[in-house]
């Protein structure tokens, strides 16, 4: 089953700077996103141990329960923080600034010229694959089992790059 999952997602990429983001599907499914390069990665992921897809590395694996096009382009490629665990992650190893809301400390997203930067660099070195899948919850924890992308802290409880997940874990707070 898996291998059948991986030749779709080795099929369906997602390229943000070149394709149309009405090119995914409006489906339920899950996805994962990679980078060509670790030089492309912020320097703590630089050396980390990656699971490649078509030759590049695989930094997190998510589901939506809704639609592709909504969750991955419109929340992770455009949205903020608030919105994103992946942005979240990322933006938090970029060190770029949070802005909390009062009511709730804990959520944040970051300032609108920092979303801003941070879209554009999601668009440059990031690809998204995804696959259609009715029911992408059964599938997600295997794949990060089997893949452990270094992005994905929840469900992750590989011995590999456990480090670099516990200094995410504090950088997110």
């Amino acid at each position: 089953m898996i291998q059948s999952i991986m030749k779709k997602f080795e099929g369906n990429i997602f390229d943000p700077r070149n394709d149309d983001p009405k090119q995914l599907p409006n489906v339920k499914g899950l996805y994962m996103i990679t980078a060509g390069s670790e030089d492309h990665l912020p320097e703590c992921m630089r050396g980390l141990k990656y699971s490649r897809l078509l030759d590049r590395l695989i930094i997190y694996i998510g589901i939506s329960n809704k639609s592709l096009r909504a969750r991955d382009y419109r929340q992770h490629f455009n949205g903020n923080a608030r919105g994103s665990t992946l942005r979240k992650s990322l933006g938090s190893l970029m060190q770029l600034t949070k802005l909390r809301a009062d009511q709730f400390p804990s959520k944040y997203k970051f300032e609108k010229e920092d979303e801003a930067k941070l879209s554009r660099w999601m668009r440059d070195n990031l690809f998204l694959h995804y696959c259609a899948s009715e029911s992408p919850d059964d599938i997600e924890k295997v794949l990060i089992r089997d893949f452990n992308p270094p992005l994905n802290l929840k469900d992750n409880n590989s011995e590999a790059n456990l480090d670099f997940r516990r200094l995410l874990k504090e950088l997110r707070k």
